[in-house]
């Protein structure tokens, strides 16, 4: 920036000014913000699961600058939360000042589907500049299914256990992991008890 201060002055003995004039030159100072990221894609995730990402928000300029809030937005915004977040209002320090908000994921035990919604971080200023942050992911169940068969055993009552296969089949993209088989029968049982079924097997 630049300026002219002037003085001007009046000789009382005469009619005649004088005046005399300096130049001032300088460098103001301003904030200059900036985040790492606009998109924040958490990809596919299981069901009853989460999932974690970061996006930074950095302040490079040679003034301080003033985060006053966030918030999270949007057809799904109950599935993502902000779980480290700054005491408001926040201040960004001039030269590298800045704050990592970590984002969570946590879709819970709800049907398959894409997801999405928005983090809007407000700054402190004339303008309430707003850096936004889109938030996608998608979630999936275990969808295991077992074969519409029943099994009929004929003939005498043998000492000898009678024995035939079940087919268990994993169409989802996630292993099943088995933890227990129960019988309505107890002359019935089924082994093994613990197993994993590999997605897509």
């Amino acid at each position: 920036y630049t300026a002219t201060l002037t003085m001007k002055s009046i000789k009382f003995a005469s009619s005649c000014e004088a005046e005399a004039s300096i130049d001032f030159k300088g460098n103001g100072i301003a904030s200059e913000v900036t985040i790492s990221k606009t998109e924040m894609d958490f990809g596919l995730i299981k069901n009853c699961h989460t999932k974690m990402d970061t996006v930074i928000i950095t302040n490079s300029g040679t003034a301080d600058a003033e985060i006053a809030k966030h918030e999270i937005i949007g057809t799904d915004s109950d599935l993502f939360g902000a779980i480290s977040t700054p005491t408001y209002i926040y201040t960004l320090t001039a030269n590298g000042g800045e704050f990592m908000y970590i984002v969570e994921f946590a879709p819970g035990d709800i049907p398959d589907g894409d997801r999405e919604a928005q983090l809007i971080i407000t700054m402190n200023d004339e303008e309430n500049t707003e850096y936004i942050v889109n938030l996608t992911g998608s979630n999936e169940g275990i969808h295991v299914s077992i074969p519409d068969i029943n099994p009929v055993y004929e003939g005498p009552v043998s000492a000898t256990p009678e024995t035939d296969d079940l087919l268990v089949a994993n169409e989802g993209n996630f292993d099943a992991h088995v933890k227990e088989i129960l019988s309505s029968n107890t002359k019935v049982s089924v082994s093994p008890q613990d197993a994993v079924i590999p997605a897509g097997g």
